[in-house]
C-alpha cells in the first residue's frame, strides 16, 4: 500500500514538473510589420493578430497557435 502511495506522489510531482514550464507567451499585434533584414521567430507562443501582415524580412512560426 505504501508503494502505491509513493508511486502516486511521484506521478503527481512529475506532472507538476512538466506543466510549470508549459505556459506559452502571448503576443498581441494590431498590425505585424517586419522590416527588411529583420528576423522574427515565434516559437511555442500564442499569437493574436488583427490587421495587416507586412513582411519584408524573415518570419518563422514554430509550434504556435
Amino acid at each position: 500500500m505504501r508503494i502505491l502511495t509513493l508511486v502516486g506522489v511521484i506521478f503527481i510531482f512529475t506532472l507538476f514538473f512538466f506543466t510549470f514550464g508549459a505556459v506559452s507567451e502571448q503576443h498581441n499585434f494590431e498590425n505585424l510589420t517586419i522590416a527588411k533584414d529583420e528576423f522574427l521567430i515565434l516559437e511555442d507562443d500564442q499569437i493574436w493578430l488583427q490587421g495587416d501582415i507586412i513582411i519584408d524580412g524573415h518570419l518563422t512560426i514554430k509550434d504556435s497557435n
